[in-house]
């Protein structure tokens, strides 16, 4: 009885393995679905200034995306690109905080992003059509906010406490104070009942594991850590 029961789980052992091996060749997903990374000469990557010994670089051969890693498996710089824009996320040697830039097709500014411990802390917005730069600080007890020109002109300074009237200094005066009342309505400023501006819908910081894919997972396999 005890070798017929041994037979049949010898049986299906065999067909499970048989039947994973038909799905899936070599025991491994689809080559079209593994990102494939190649080991690059950081020195030819457009990173920025680093005096970080032990970084190193994957660069992605489907598409124009690169990353670079701390010697600990960190994230340190990674790139994004297409005919429209490009988008970089820079970390500090703890990740602890994230830059995040985005460029149109001629190399203007579109966006900046600060996140600290995974939280906007920073933003700023260009809008060419209108001339203006808008530059939002997330403090724990207010709301930030500075309007410029292109130029670097400033035009207006709001700060935002809940509860209380706003403050203005129109023009960046520090001397010509002027107050009133403020909503935040889904993630819209109205001062005095008029629309001023939308702060970012999104206040936590992106997952590089998820938007570089493929290249997180392969760090964490090989160094038996977790490089997020």
């Amino acid at each position: 009885m005890m070798h017929s029961n041994l037979a049949r789980l010898l049986f299906f052992v065999c067909f499970a393995f048989a039947a994973c091996a038909y799905e899936m060749p070599g025991g491994s997903l689809p080559e079209t679905a593994q990102p494939q990374w190649l080991e690059a000469d950081c020195s030819k990557l457009n990173l920025p200034e680093n005096k970080f010994e032990g970084l190193y670089c994957k660069e992605n051969t489907a598409a124009s995306s690169y990353c670079a890693f701390f010697e600990n498996g960190r994230f340190f710089y990674c790139e994004k690109k297409d005919k429209s824009a490009r988008v970089s996320y820079a970390l500090n040697r703890w990740g602890s905080s994230l830059t995040q830039n985005e460029e149109n097709a001629e190399g203007l500014p579109l966006k900046e992003a600060y996140y600290a411990y995974g939280k906007l802390a920073r933003f700023t917005e260009y809008d060419y059509k209108a001339g203006l730069v808008y530059k939002v600080w997330l403090d724990a007890s207010q709301t930030r906010l500075n309007i410029s020109g292109v130029k670097g002109n400033i035009i207006d300074k709001f700060y935002f406490r809940e509860g209380k009237p706003y403050v203005r200094y129109p023009g960046g005066n520090d001397m010509g104070e002027a107050n009133g009342e403020w909503t935040l309505k889904d993630g819209k400023i109205f001062t005095d009942g008029v629309f001023l501006y939308s702060l970012p819908k999104e206040d936590s910081a992106p997952d590089l594991c998820s938007v570089f894919k493929g290249v997180c997972a392969e760090e964490a396999a090989a160094s038996g850590k977790d490089s997020k």
